[in-house]
């Protein structure tokens, strides 16, 4: 009854030589909210300080951080996390979806999606990883004895082929929980999870089987 409201926003500031971006993107301030040290947006649905995950976390300190995932789709492989600590990358669930390019030939495709060698403290949560179809999801590898150890995957949903959606090659303390993997019907000799390591809990996971020939 009183008519319309108008609201004004300023954009920016705008001189003969410059231009000041006055705009405040939203994941600054769930950043603030949620503890984040830095966000990845695909800058499609949602925007971040980073565009990759592998970039989010060669930025971190050398204390660790959180890198959090939002949501968009993000197509990387290999992001790899060596040698580093105390790091945890959470997306928000399926919202939040990686997936590895399609095998060309060359290595694009087959190298896992996350790859976390000699590292300790990992946290990966929360996110929806489809590797390509001779490729793992997640590949946890302790290169250097003794150096890979407290090692939790949460809540992931990951679709594979012929290779395991997550393998563990030795290690110590790894959990695996309340993740889904989704294997496609194609042959292979690789179980969904595969783990040879010490101390591991696989607690609440479900694997199911769907029909289909796959991405390649």
């Amino acid at each position: 009854p009183e008519g319309i409201h108008h609201h004004y926003a300023r954009l920016a500031i705008v001189t003969a030589t410059t231009i000041e971006d006055c705009r405040i993107h939203w994941p600054l301030e769930l950043k603030d909210q949620t503890c984040c040290t830095v966000t990845v947006g695909d800058e499609v649905h949602s925007h971040g300080d980073y565009q990759t995950i592998q970039a989010a976390v060669d930025s971190l300190p050398i204390k660790g951080g959180k890198v959090c995932v939002l949501p968009g789709e993000y197509n990387e492989d290999n992001i790899v996390i060596h040698n580093l600590h105390n790091i945890i990358i959470e997306g928000c669930a399926t919202r939040s979806k990686v997936i590895s390019p399609v095998p060309t030939g060359g290595e694009a495709g087959t190298a896992p999606v996350f790859h976390v060698t000699d590292s300790t403290s990992i946290h990966i949560a929360s996110l929806e990883i489809e590797a390509s179809d001779i490729a793992n999801g997640v590949l946890l590898e302790e290169i250097t004895t003794g150096a890979m150890q407290d090692i939790e995957l949460h809540n992931l949903h990951v679709t594979a082929a012929t290779r395991s959606a997550i393998e563990v090659h030795l290690g110590s303390d790894i959990v695996i929980q309340n993740c889904h993997i989704d294997m496609l019907d194609q042959a292979s000799d690789w179980p969904g999870i595969f783990v040879a390591a010490d101390r591991a809990l696989i607690k609440e996971n479900s694997i199911t089987v769907t029909p289909g020939q796959g991405t390649t």
